[in-house]
């Protein structure tokens, strides 16, 4: 196919046409790894955690299970 088009445009758009064809391609190597295959293999196998989910595991450590609450609240009959 290109050499087709190298043909019909005697070669002077040779020089445009294979750098932009090859250019194509790695966008969209890279947008199907971006969207399609990182999210896949992070949720496969998960090596890190995001910033957001540290805080939440954070916060959930500081604050005692509302069941300890409750228990440590009601008061015991003797």
């Amino acid at each position: 196919m290109v050499i087709t088009l190298l043909g019909a445009t005697n070669g002077q758009l040779g020089s445009v046409i294979i750098p932009a064809y090859w250019g194509g391609g790695v966008l969209i190597l890279f947008a199907l790894q971006r969207l399609y295959l990182d999210p896949h293999l992070d949720a496969k196998f998960p090596l890190s955690r995001s910033k957001r989910d540290r805080l939440l595991q954070k916060r959930r450590e500081a604050q005692p299970n509302t069941r300890q609450r409750r228990a440590a609240e009601t008061p015991t009959s003797p």
